[in-house]
């Protein structure tokens, strides 16, 4: 069984624990003096769960996970049409699906099953990736769970699926002047995209982006709070339990997508930029992982999951500094709630696996650029190496 867990790069463990226990403690401090520690509690269930599903899904052995893709592609399509039907309305959104007491989010898991399914569908095309028939095709697959979670209503997840998927076909070699010409689309869409299709809250919340001060106590609300709470910290913070802002309940959604602000406020500057280190060590585990992984199905998963941990940090703290609008995503193992936590949990489960069986130092390293696989040049001073010894 040991022999399993042979080759585990246990510093993507040991960091994903320390996220998850910083997490409990932030989450615990979110619900600290309320009537009810109940969101507490089940952060508990969750982050054992999450530990439990990071080990069991790296045992996994990652390349059955292809022959699969059309069921996992499948189940998002039926997870995600669930909440608009049967679906538990929250805050004037139908985005969770509820089991007895708990709930989940189908729109998380959503975003891995379409990495999986998306390095699946790549690797079969990687000799055809600019072509019209696969831009459209892999853009077909991603539109239709992106419009079923965008009438949640949910578009920062739908616009952080988008983001996947180009990031992928960048990832997969697709031509730069196909990428040109995509941006082009996108930047002249944005003016129709604003005016016809955002609704007016979410026109709203880019306005209180923009300028946030003009309605503090309306819809600018939730960004002068978070702002506030999380420049109370200083350099070192008020101290564990003792953040003013959070003990007056001040910042709504404390302990989901504001819980950054809580971190600042009472581990001032120094204990928020030791969270984003430990982000950064974590990219950089995965940029390790997807150098060294043994095929391109494996090198397009962890490329996906990369970009889907950077985006969804990106957007978290961008919007609670006030660089970024408000869209409601949460902070990957620290905001509470089981449906980020578990889906990052089997995201990096599968990025340990992919990790195991890759290429030891000197063996031919697999990439995609422009369609053209690259040897490390370790291999090629090697190879000449040894012509050039045959020849004496």
């Amino acid at each position: 069984m040991l022999s399993k867990f042979k080759n585990v790069d246990w510093t993507i463990v040991i960091v994903i624990l320390i996220l998850l226990i910083i997490g409990l403690f932030a989450v615990y401090s979110a619900d600290y003096g309320k009537s009810s520690n109940v969101t507490f509690h089940k952060q508990i269930l969750w982050t054992f769960t999450s530990i439990i599903i990071l080990m069991l899904v790296s045992l996994v052995d990652y390349p059955m996970l292809r022959d699969y893709k059309w069921i996992f592609y499948g189940i998002s399509i039926v997870l995600l049409s669930s909440p608009l039907i049967i679906g538990k309305e929250i805050g004037g959104a139908k985005r969770w699906l509820g089991i007895g007491p708990l709930s989940f989010q189908p729109s998380e898991f959503a975003k891995l099953f379409l990495i999986i399914f998306l390095s699946a569908f790549l690797e079969e095309r990687s000799n055809a990736i600019s072509t019209l028939r696969t831009w459209t095709l892999s853009f077909l697959t991603f539109l239709i769970p992106a419009v079923e979670i965008a009438l949640e209503p949910d578009l920062g997840t739908a616009v952080i699926l988008m983001m996947i998927w180009f990031g992928m076909m960048f990832v997969a070699g697709v031509s730069y002047k196909s990428i040109v010409i995509f941006l082009i689309i996108v930047l002249l869409s944005v003016p129709l995209f604003y005016n016809f299709v955002l609704r007016d809250y979410q026109r709203a919340r880019i306005q209180a982006f923009i300028n946030p001060y003009s309605d503090i106590r309306g819809k600018g609300y939730h960004m002068v709070q978070s702002i506030k709470t999380l420049g109370s910290g200083g350099l070192f913070g008020r101290g564990y339990l003792r953040g003013p802002q959070n003990l007056k309940n001040l910042l709504p959604e404390e302990d989901n997508d504001f819980i950054f602000a809580i971190i600042g406020e009472e581990l001032g500057f120094v204990g928020s930029i030791v969270i984003i280190f430990l982000y950064f060590v974590l990219m950089l585990r995965c940029f390790r992982v997807i150098l060294h992984a043994k095929d391109v199905f494996g090198t397009l998963l962890v490329s996906g999951i990369t970009i889907m941990l950077v985006l969804q940090v990106f957007e978290n703290i961008g919007m609670v500094v006030g660089l970024l609008p408000i869209t409601g995503l949460t902070l990957p193992f620290i905001s509470a709630g089981g449906s980020s936590s578990t889906t990052f949990a089997m995201a990096f489960g599968i990025a340990i696996s992919v990790g195991k069986k890759g290429s030891k130092i000197g063996t031919v390293e697999k990439r995609i650029v422009g369609g053209q696989y690259l040897e490390d040049k370790s291999v090629k001073k090697r190879r000449w190496k040894n012509s050039k010894d045959s020849l004496e």
